[in-house]
């Protein structure tokens, strides 16, 4: 299993702007996955994966492109190639 974990600035919850962590990775039951935590929260206020969830690589780098968020060029060319990192 691999879990990272990146800085979101600026993202939207509860009709307000908040700090944020994105935390991702690979898991060999979960598949691919992400969770958004916002700053004070121990739930994840996001959560998908590709095993439970249905969530696909291109969903998952496009939702990170959304978020504005800048993955390492590693994690991006593993996830878009189907590879565990």
């Amino acid at each position: 299993m691999s879990r990272y974990h990146l800085p979101i600035p600026q993202f939207e919850h509860d009709s307000t702007v908040v700090e944020a962590t994105l935390a991702y990775g690979f898991d060999h039951v979960a598949g691919y996955f992400y969770q958004i935590y916002a700053t004070d929260e121990a739930i994840p206020v996001e959560s998908k994966d590709s095993s439970f969830d249905g969530l696909s690589r291109g969903e998952m780098l496009e939702r990170f492109d959304a978020l504005k968020v800048v993955l390492p060029d590693a994690h991006r060319s593993a996830i878009a190639l189907d590879l565990p990192f």
